[in-house]
């Protein structure tokens, strides 16, 4: 009766791990947050509805999840009083968006060939970079980085300028960079539940890193799953000057938070990026998540057929990135 009852016991014991094992443990909903560059842009809907439909044209056919969620940190109604527009009958107004969304031929959507040219420019740039490494975490003298930037990218200038203020979304007046480093904070925490994955542009890369490294250390339990970096002016040096001084820095390091490798991308005729091996310039974080540089083909031309090798609608759909949030959404 004792070993009838042990193996009737035994038998439920075994049925009762099969079935623990075999319930799987439901997987974290997924997100794209995005940041966008300099200068005034589209509203934000309309933003959102661009990104998302350049990164579905990338991931066509590679996705099995394009049904994703694709949230903006937008930025540029706190800097400018009105956003672009894109009114046909209004294009001599300074308003007047003369580079939209345009979607790409299918023959353009390709990878960078790996010309002769191309790899040999890219040994290059990796090769100078090595040769400065000594000497590119060293504080930049502030006053060359900020008269340098300022002169050309007054976005970077107004955000870097610890005495500008602007209003909030409550209406009260702090500095600039405090109010646009908060938007990011802000979106990060709300979907903090969330495996997330992060891209930015331009302007938008620096933001997002000194963003970044603040969220590491007023919520160390938020992650990122995955950071993208498209068009990055962190390669100029007085940029990396103004970044260490502003954040206090004496070494740029990959945020804590970064969980995976961050990705670099840079297309090779793209004069914000002209300095495209950054990983020279960042300590890898404890988790040994590092930055992997990839050379790649923005092909956005706008409506008057003038290339933008800087423009976040080429980038967004390159078969590089796509292959990176096909991953994020399959995993």
């Amino acid at each position: 009766m004792k070993n009838k009852t042990h193996r009737i016991a035994s038998f439920l014991l075994i049925l009762i791990c099969s079935l623990l094992f075999t319930i799987s443990v439901p997987a974290r909903d997924k997100v794209v947050i995005c940041i966008h560059g300099m200068g005034n842009k589209s509203p934000k809907d309309t933003i959102e509805k661009w990104w998302k439909l350049s990164v579905l044209e990338g991931i066509e056919g590679t996705a099995n999840n394009q049904d994703f969620k694709l949230k903006m940190v937008y930025w540029a109604d706190l800097f400018y009083a009105a956003p672009l527009h894109n009114n046909g009958n209004k294009v001599f107004d300074k308003s007047y968006n003369i580079e939209p969304y345009m979607p790409a031929k299918p023959e353009a959507l390709k990878g960078l060939e790996k010309s002769w040219y191309n790899t040999m420019k890219s040994q290059a740039i990796q090769r100078n970079n090595k040769k400065n490494k000594d000497s590119v975490n060293k504080k930049s003298k502030p006053d060359f980085s900020f008269a340098a930037l300022a002169a050309s990218m007054n976005d970077i200038a107004f955000y870097f300028n610890d005495y500008q203020t602007i209003k909030n979304r409550q209406g009260k007046q702090e500095q600039a960079r405090k109010i646009v480093n908060n938007e990011v904070k802000k979106m990060l925490i709300e979907n903090k539940d969330k495996d997330i994955l992060f891209i930015s542009h331009s302007m938008g890369t620096v933001i997002a890193y000194g963003a970044l490294l603040e969220l590491q250390k007023e919520h160390p339990e938020i992650k990122i799953n995955q950071f993208v970096t498209m068009g990055s002016p962190l390669g100029i040096p007085p940029m990396r000057g103004l970044l260490m001084r502003a954040l206090r820095l004496d070494t740029l390091v990959v945020p804590e938070n970064i969980l995976n490798p961050w990705y670099n991308l840079s297309d090779q005729n793209d004069k914000t990026a002209f300095e495209p091996a950054i990983h020279y310039y960042f300590t890898s974080n404890s988790k040994s998540a590092g930055i992997t540089d990839l050379l790649v083909k923005n092909n956005y031309i706008n409506p008057s057929g003038k290339h933008n090798y800087h423009k976040e609608y080429g980038y967004l759909r390159t078969p590089e990135l796509a292959k990176i949030i096909s991953k994020f959404l399959c995993e």
